[in-house]
């Protein structure tokens, strides 16, 4: 499929074969949460690398067109040397020239020592912070009249879940248990899935300050050179803007719980009316030095802006974000098991935030 794209997009250009070789990939292609896709991709001769995204129509809330003018919005916050080139876009897709790889790719295959990972993670988190600290904004109905929040948090619990009523784990519905009480790796009861949605619609304090931001500074978004520690770059735009800066923070951390652990074990049963789950994830210590550079952020900018409340409320949007990457791990191919870990986790998070 991607190969087709491109080659369509190269008939428009046929100005970039004289720029872009003979391209291979250097990873498979994935599907992003709005539906577009991407693929990272090297050419044979000059070793430069390429992003190509596209999307396929009527499956992404955000056009290519779109993301290129939040592009600019970007290079305002972090400066042009931070994101890809665009080589030539069109409304469904995209050819970008970035330096470096993947982080997520480059950690899996032990490229990165953990010393200059922490590194790495704390001046990237710290240029993060910077941007938030010198272009806050309060958190008012006036700001928010004029500023409109990319991820709404609210609205992002509804669509959540809405979303976990029509799963399935290991045959049973979450909606089939949907009322009954939650035990997780033989502990203390938790509470329900109901329980638990309506606990967080009334628990949500909004922050201080929204923030201007990329909105999803995940380790499939961050780029970095193998070879030297400055560079880094960011790509998929699509949610960039003005942010509760907790949320953020819950992907730079929580996200790399979610996708860069093993499930060691997974079960997930009825037993005298209780929903029972049993879940061992196994985090490499990347996944641990990473959560403790968010954990270092989370905690800078939350004495910064004097949030009295900031370890409980981005607590409930870290266990927010595991139950709401339930709804990728079908698109993504990923284990029931993996799905039946982020429930527990998630649910354990919360239920110890809620009390």
């Amino acid at each position: 499929m991607w190969q087709e794209r491109l080659s369509q997009l190269f008939k428009r250009r046929p100005d970039l074969r004289e720029r872009v070789g003979s391209l291979i990939l250097v990873d498979t292609p994935r599907l992003g949460v709005s539906g577009a896709n991407v693929v990272f991709l090297t050419d044979r001769e000059t070793k430069r690398f390429y992003a190509f995204k596209w999307v396929p129509s009527g499956q992404s809330n955000h056009s290519i067109a779109v993301q290129t003018r939040q592009r600019k919005f970007l290079a305002g916050l972090y400066g042009e040397h931070h994101l890809p080139e665009v080589l030539a876009s069109t409304s469904d897709a995209m050819l970008m020239e970035y330096a470096g790889e993947n982080l997520r790719s480059l950690i899996a295959a032990g490229r990165i020592p953990l010393d200059a990972l922490e590194r790495r993670v704390d001046r990237i988190y710290g240029k993060f912070a910077d941007v938030w600290l010198e272009r806050r904004l309060p958190y008012t109905s006036g700001s928010l009249k004029h500023h409109r929040l990319a991820r709404d948090p609210q609205r992002r619990l509804k669509r959540i879940e809405q979303a976990l009523r029509g799963i399935t784990l290991h045959g049973l519905p979450l909606s089939a248990y949907w009322q009954s009480p939650l035990c997780i790796n033989d502990g203390a009861t938790c509470p329900s899935l109901a329980q638990v949605f309506k606990a967080l619609r009334k628990g949500y304090v909004p922050p201080h300050f929204m923030v201007p931001c990329h909105g999803d500074p995940t380790g499939d978004n961050l780029l970095v050179d193998p070879a030297k520690e400055g560079p880094w770059q960011l790509i998929d735009w699509e949610w960039a803007g003005w942010h509760d800066w907790r949320v953020v923070v819950s992907f730079m951390g929580e996200w790399w719980w979610s996708n860069s652990t093993t499930v060691a074990q997974a079960t997930i049963e009825i037993k005298k009316g209780q929903a029972v789950i049993n879940y061992h994830l196994e985090a490499p210590p990347a996944t641990r030095v990473i959560t403790e550079c968010a954990e270092a952020l989370a905690g800078r900018i939350g004495k910064q802006f004097g949030e009295a409340e900031w370890r409980r409320q981005l607590a409930l949007q870290r266990g927010l974000l595991l139950l709401g990457d339930l709804r990728f791990v079908e698109p993504r191919r990923l284990p029931v098991d993996h799905a039946v870990a982020l429930l527990g986790r998630g649910i354990e998070i919360l239920g110890s935030s809620l009390q």
